[in-house]
């Protein structure tokens, strides 16, 4: 086996076998390939989970004797939603207010009176449900947003 010496004196395999004491030197010269430097606010390379964000809406109509909770969303089993924004807007041409349940981690919920508009944000949102209870000739119409970020459960820390 031939060693190679790094030193600009030595041209060939050969001479580094007669410079071995210089050659324990030549080692420190060598350039050595690092990791990259350690950022704790991102965690160990091997824990860094990505993120995902997803917005989601739609509207809503509940009327004539719909006392059932209507879901608007769920979260799934394999989802850890870190954080949600849940706005819901009942219309002005609504005869009803209309309650928004919101489980998870925490239990929220909201009374939206017509022509105005509730936000909730919050952590660990599983579901939210909404409902509209009055007389028999009840009609309530409007539109949601959930806008959610959140992680795969498998890949959270």
């Amino acid at each position: 086996m031939h060693k190679v010496c790094v030193h600009s004196s030595c041209n060939s395999p050969s001479n580094s076998s007669s410079n071995s004491s210089s050659n324990s030197s030549s080692n420190s010269s060598r350039k050595v390939k690092s990791d990259p430097p350690y950022d704790p606010h991102k965690g160990s390379p091997e824990k860094q989970v990505k993120l995902l964000e997803k917005e989601c809406c739609g509207n809503f109509l509940i009327q004539n004797g719909q006392s059932f909770p209507l879901q608007l969303w769920e979260a799934g089993e394999s989802l850890q939603v870190d954080l949600a924004q849940i706005s819901v807007f009942n219309s002005s041409s609504s005869t009803e207010s209309l309650e928004v349940d919101i489980t998870g981690s925490e239990q929220a919920n909201m009374q939206i009176y017509p022509g105005n508009t509730g936000t909730y944000t919050g952590q660990n949102i599983k579901t939210i449900h909404i409902t509209a209870e009055g007389s028999n000739s009840i009609y309530v119409e409007g539109k949601y947003t959930v806008s959610s970020t959140f992680r795969l459960k498998n890949e959270a820390s």
